[in-house]
């Protein structure tokens, strides 16, 4: 079928894969396949969920005397799943160990954009590159009814492969599994970011 509006279908099929279980039924999947008027309801409807989200703040406090493992267990939860690369040897904690209150804020592009284009974007809005100490902080607030990823561009790992003499870059992103559970893993900065990958800035 395509998309909708600019939206992955995929991403519609595994919203209501989620929503089956609050008694969205089979039928209105269908409708969304095979009805196009329904399928863009339902899109614009998913893009208003992703404005009300974008550009609302959230009052964090950053905890540095926590190891990234600790923050990551915190974040995570007891049925979390996390990436194993992402440890303090590929990404280096600051040499810091205070609490510090932050405003944090969500931004959407709303298109498929590259790490150069998210981080132009969040230089646009007035505000800075979170990093993963931030977005560990937040945590899983405001992303629980629907499926959306955030990503945290003010910190990456160069992984470097001897054998091929290349480097790739890697962020941390932040989301859910479709059984809800949280999922924090890496993402390759060398493909856009789709439009269900919030980018997280800090105000200044």
């Amino acid at each position: 079928m395509g998309t909708l509006l600019g939206l992955p279908m995929s991403h519609v099929v595994n919203l209501f894969e989620r929503l089956e279980r609050l008694g969205v039924t089979a039928g209105h999947l269908e409708r969304v396949r095979n009805d196009r008027d329904y399928g863009a309801e339902v899109a614009k409807l998913i893009k208003t969920l992703d404005q009300k989200m974008a550009g609302k703040d959230y009052e964090i406090t950053v905890d540095y005397s926590l190891t990234l493992k600790e923050m990551l267990e915190q974040c995570a939860g007891n049925h979390g799943v996390y990436h194993k690369n992402i440890n303090e040897a590929h990404f280096p904690r600051p040499d810091r160990r205070d609490r510090v209150c932050k405003r944090l804020v969500v931004v959407n592009p709303h298109r498929r954009v590259t790490l150069y284009e998210g981080s132009e974007e969040l230089e646009r809005r007035g505000v800075a590159q979170a990093t993963i100490e931030d977005l560990f902080s937040l945590g899983f607030t405001g992303l629980d009814y629907y499926d959306a990823c955030l990503i945290a561009l003010g910190t990456r790992w160069e992984s470097v492969n001897p054998e091929e003499g290349l480097t790739q870059q890697y962020v941390v992103a932040l989301g859910r599994t479709l059984s809800g559970d949280p999922h924090i893993w890496l993402h390759d900065t060398s493909s856009s970011f789709e439009g269900r990958y919030l980018s997280l800035g800090e105000k200044k």
